[in-house]
């Protein structure tokens, strides 16, 4: 619960909070949503206006380097199929992340540093790419031992 008060005595005109809540699943995906809070004066409203991205997007891997784990966030504006691979150097796929059709929103993935069978990789510099309805783009990333 969060709370936020404004003091009573205080003409302050419109009054907006935003709030980012995350949430995480048993396999470590995460879900995020953008709460907006506004109001004027006494009045407050909450509501959830911005939970829909305006555009595609793939964000930079966090940490980025990384060691074990690190954490792919993507922004989908519309439901769809949702591929997302990671690549060694040599263009050789490492890992099928998520290969789904996907509500919109703002989605997260975690990357445990193993291939597809489940082995760890060794350290290096690796790609990971999204493929969902037209739009393509690769990131690069960076695993320490």
């Amino acid at each position: 619960m969060v709370t936020f008060t404004v003091p009573s005595n205080m003409d302050i005109g419109l009054v907006a909070c935003i709030i980012w809540l995350t949430v995480t699943d048993d396999a470590g995906n995460e879900h995020m949503s953008e709460l907006v809070i506004t109001g004027m004066n006494d009045a407050l409203d909450l509501t959830d206006a911005s939970n829909t991205p305006k555009k595609f997007k793939l964000n930079q891997n966090y940490p980025n380097p990384f060691n074990p784990v690190t954490t792919l966030g993507y922004d989908l504006p519309e439901d769809g199929l949702v591929n997302i691979t990671v690549h060694d150097m040599l263009g050789n796929v490492i890992n099928h992340l998520v290969n789904e059709v996907q509500k919109s929103g703002y989605k997260s993935i975690r990357w445990d540093a193993t291939n597809n069978q489940g082995q760890p990789v060794s350290a290096g510099v690796y790609f990971y790419s999204i493929e969902a309805g037209k739009f393509r783009h690769t990131k690069k990333m960076i695993l320490l031992k």
